[in-house]
């Protein structure tokens, strides 16, 4: 399931890599992404086991998930800028300095 929608069922890795466990299947799939998360669900039937269908076997293994927006981005994702914002040490100075002068002209 991708956002709540069955996209593959009775999907067999195995199968889809040809008879070999160690290549790699990609699938694409199009998903509408809401309030900045994207679902998910994986079901295996063997699930909890260790020796279904041999010793050992303990299920499909997902080594990564890729998600590419097909749109331009309005928000960067580089991350903020290190150098620091200097707007309230300029103020502070400038504030500072006109009420030293303010006070030195009334004294």
């Amino acid at each position: 399931y991708v956002q709540g929608r069955l996209v593959e069922k009775d999907f067999d890795v195995r199968r889809n890599a040809g008879g070999s466990s160690v290549r790699a299947v990609q699938r694409e799939y199009k998903a509408n992404v809401s309030e900045n998360y994207l679902e998910i669900h994986l079901f295996w039937a063997g699930k909890g086991t260790c020796c279904i269908p041999n010793q050992g076997v303990y299920g499909p293994l997902i080594s990564a998930v890729s998600a590419t927006p097909d749109f331009t981005p309005t928000v960067s994702n580089r991350p903020p800028s290190k150098g620091k914002n200097k707007t309230g040490v300029i103020v502070g100075v400038i504030v500072g300095v006109g009420l030293l002068s303010i006070f030195a002209g009334v004294v």
